[in-house]
């Protein structure tokens, strides 16, 4: 059984620093998100997640419960603060504000998933089973780059903190390798049907490139300002692997 990831921006966000705590409207049911799916409710029902970062499943820094309210689907968790990459994911995330993203792996299950039409248009839809049961296991909710979910946003930050240069570069280098799963499965669906990608795809892809563009520009200045090493490995990485990804949908 394969993984599907569903990347997201949650609705609303509010931590608890004392705790490490994270209350997270990580999904809204009833509306076609960029993926072209619709979530039905009962999908999700009530689960225990791990937290993970950005997908890698080395790196768990929290664990939760996900349950549903109404047209949400709520994640409430708790980041591992007495390790070092729970604080750090717990910090960046929040710092991220409005621009922080969600994605989370889920195992769908027979019966789980159905083609049909939603507002005219032909999506699929995710269901709960016959018996009432999640039509998936949720398997983790992690904190991401890139996000799919619709009218989405950050809703309450306590404090903000900085990132250090090396760990932006870590967050693009695996927002690089999501990217590249990604287009890897999207072209080979698009290639089995002969059809091409929509123009906002093509402009997203665009952007990207554009700015990565200009990240390599900035290299040559700072490598003579003596940047540590491995900070310019892993943009150098992030970029290369980023424009690999991108360059053939061009």
């Amino acid at each position: 059984m394969t993984m599907q990831l569903k990347d997201i921006n949650p609705t609303e966000v509010k931590f608890d620093d004392d705790a490490g705590t994270v209350s997270a409207v990580f999904a809204t049911l009833n509306v076609v998100d960029k993926d072209g799916d619709v979530t039905l409710p009962g999908f999700f029902g009530a689960q225990d997640v791990a937290i993970a970062w950005a997908h890698d499943r080395t790196q768990l820094v929290g664990k939760g419960s996900i349950s549903e309210t109404g047209d949400n689907a709520v994640l409430e968790g708790r980041f591992f603060l007495d390790t070092i990459a729970g604080k750090e994911a717990y910090l960046t995330t929040k710092a991220m504000g409005d621009l922080q993203e969600w994605s989370y792996g889920f195992y769908i299950s027979q019966g789980g998933q159905r083609k049909g039409t939603h507002q005219d248009q032909t999506v699929r839809f995710l269901q709960p089973l016959e018996d009432g049961s999640p039509g998936a296991r949720i398997a983790e909710v992690s904190p991401v780059l890139v996000g799919a979910g619709e009218g989405t946003r950050t809703a309450s930050i306590k404090s903000l903190q900085g990132l250090r240069f090396v760990d932006q570069a870590e967050q693009v280098a695996q927002a690089a390798e999501l990217l590249i799963a990604r287009a890897t499965e999207i072209a080979e669906l698009r290639a089995e049907k002969g059809k091409e990608l929509g123009d906002e795809a093509v402009a997203r892809l665009i952007n990207v490139k554009t700015r990565l563009d200009s990240v390599a520009l900035m290299l040559p200045e700072l490598i003579q300002e003596d940047v540590p090493a491995p900070d310019l490995q892993l943009l150098r990485m992030s970029h290369d692997a980023l424009m690999a990804s991108v360059t053939p949908y061009l």
